[in-house]
């Protein structure tokens, strides 16, 4: 937390995990101005296209781990529901 209000003044700043905050006295004024450290698109396509690819990955893989464990799960529950013992 940066910024404080000591006695007599009327406004301060608060960063929070990189947002600066300016808060007025008595409600007057509150803005956020967010601060990046990500590389600009245009500079960087590879950057954000990798990131896209990353996730794009994540999904397919849940998707494929998914569709295992419920063809998994047919098969074992229908040899076990079909099983004559």
């Amino acid at each position: 937390m940066v910024g404080s209000l000591g006695r007599g003044q009327s406004g301060g700043n608060i960063q929070i995990k990189g947002v600066i905050i300016s808060i007025q006295a008595y409600g007057s004024s509150v803005t956020a101005q967010p601060q990046s450290t990500l590389p600009s698109p245009q500079s960087h396509p590879l950057f954000y296209l990798g990131i896209y690819s990353g996730i794009s990955f994540a999904t397919t893989l849940m998707a494929v781990m998914a569709q295992w464990a419920l063809s998994t799960g047919g098969l074992r529950a229908g040899k076990f529901s079909f099983s004559c013992q």
